[in-house]
């Protein structure tokens, strides 16, 4: 195991010690990284630099954590900032008393953004849409099959 990746490691492990078990927790890759997720909603991340991530859609917790000294807008691969995503200090890293209630309250945003949205909007919203063509009355299609015939047939 390499040097970031038990580091990586260890972070998903200060998350997981700072939530506890809960119900709707779990785990998955999501942008090359351990992403935490509660009903589906991601809520958390250990992002490559060794550093752990906050979802917080509400402007003034994001306004608040932003403040913080330390704090930086996640801005992955250089690209803008991800609207709604802050970085937590490094040195809240080892701090279950400063890391634990931005988790809680990315948990509980998390919660309410399921809350918000039913799950067959969110399963539609993820099937692709297949548009299949139009019937035609079979008179049209009749006509259309009539039409085919007599143009291949040549002239003499």
């Amino acid at each position: 195991m390499s040097g970031r990746s038990s580091e990586a490691a260890w972070l998903k492990e200060q998350i997981q010690v700072a939530l506890g078990p809960r119900r709707g927790l779990s785990w998955k890759r999501m942008f090359g990284c351990d992403a935490a997720f509660r009903d589906g909603r991601i809520f958390t991340l250990v992002w490559r630099e060794g550093r752990i991530a906050v979802k917080l859609p509400d402007e003034a917790a994001y306004a608040e954590l932003a403040a913080v000294a330390g704090v930086d807008a996640w801005a992955p691969g250089g690209k803008g900032p991800m609207r709604g995503w802050l970085m937590v200090p490094p040195a809240w890293n080892e701090s279950e008393d400063r890391i634990g209630p931005w988790l809680e309250r990315a948990f509980a945003s998390a919660a309410a953004a399921a809350a918000a949205t039913p799950r067959s909007a969110v399963a539609r919203a993820k099937r692709p849409v297949v548009k299949e063509p139009a019937k035609q009355p079979l008179e049209k299609q009749a006509a259309k099959k009539t039409a085919k015939k007599t143009a291949k047939k040549p002239t003499r």
